[in-house]
């Protein structure tokens, strides 16, 4: 008997004695099981970690909303604290989107259809404003929120008096604004109650709720407006490049027609169009 044969009986037992291990773990779910997948995913902590070191992650303290001045404040004492309040905004929320659907069903599985879009101004959104100590920016917004109804006739003013616009910008760490939205026809549409407590030192803070028709992303707005006047451009340029090709057809048929003639043939081409 070779020692390579005195040696299989005993790698034998080592196999079953490991075989019969890694089945009792398996069974108690300890330890690294087969798997039936065959794609590897890409979603791995070092890519998680590359991703975030590299580009890093948005904060929600680095934000910047700026609220212009609507004309039923121009020419009051009232329209000097409108830059204040936009400095002594707490917190915000960016606008939400929904789109629409309705179920629709031609064949097989019925699926969803957008129908339309709705930018959330209805909600609105809410700004959290730190009062200052003489109360002027929640006089501010008292007095033009009271311009939009009339309190004694309860008329409504016109839109273009009371309403404005908004921009509500994310920054960076450098204070590089990287997104921004704007809200369109805004108009404060609640200004909430304020809290006062003998127990308490909090600063005194107040909400205002924003209603608005809609809402858009300054960045896709350019890109649309990018792509608008490339494709514009594209079919000046197919203009072109068609009306020169035709003129080229037309002068070489000419041409021909002329070398027909000179030999007395009775030849003619009409003149093309493309």
């Amino acid at each position: 008997m070779s020692l390579f044969d005195s040696i299989l009986p005993i790698n034998a037992l080592n196999g079953a004695v490991s075989g019969v291990e890694n089945a009792i773990v398996g069974a108690f779910g300890f330890g690294h099981t087969k798997s039936d997948g065959f794609n590897k995913s890409y979603a791995t902590l070092d890519a998680f970690k590359g991703e975030v070191l590299g580009k890093g992650n948005a904060s929600e303290n680095r934000f910047d909303m700026t609220v212009t001045s609507p004309m039923c404040l121009a020419g009051t004492s009232w329209i000097q604290y409108a830059q204040a309040a936009n400095i002594r905004i707490e917190s915000v929320q960016f606008p939400a989107l929904h789109i629409i659907t309705k179920q629709r069903h031609t064949f097989g599985a019925s699926a969803p259809m957008p129908v339309a879009a709705d930018y959330g101004g209805e909600q609105g959104i809410t700004v959290t404003y730190l009062c200052d100590r003489n109360m002027k920016i929640k006089g501010m917004f008292d007095a033009w929120i009271s311009s939009i109804v009339d309190t004694s006739s309860q008329t409504v003013a016109y839109p273009d008096t009371y309403t404005t616009k908004i921009e509500l910008s994310q920054l960076d760490r450098a204070d590089m604004v990287v997104y921004t939205v704007s809200l369109t026809d805004a108009f404060p549409k609640t200004v909430s109650t304020m809290n006062a407590n003998q127990h308490s030192s909090e600063f005194q803070r107040f909400q205002v709720t924003y209603g608005y028709r809609k809402w858009s992303c300054n960045e896709v707005e350019y890109y649309r407006q990018v792509s608008a006047a490339q494709n514009a451009k594209s079919a000046n340029l197919g203009g072109d490049v068609k009306k020169s090709l035709s003129d080229a057809i037309n002068s070489r048929a000419t041409a021909l027609t002329g070398i027909a003639q000179k030999y007395g043939l009775n030849t003619s081409i009409s003149t093309i169009n493309l």
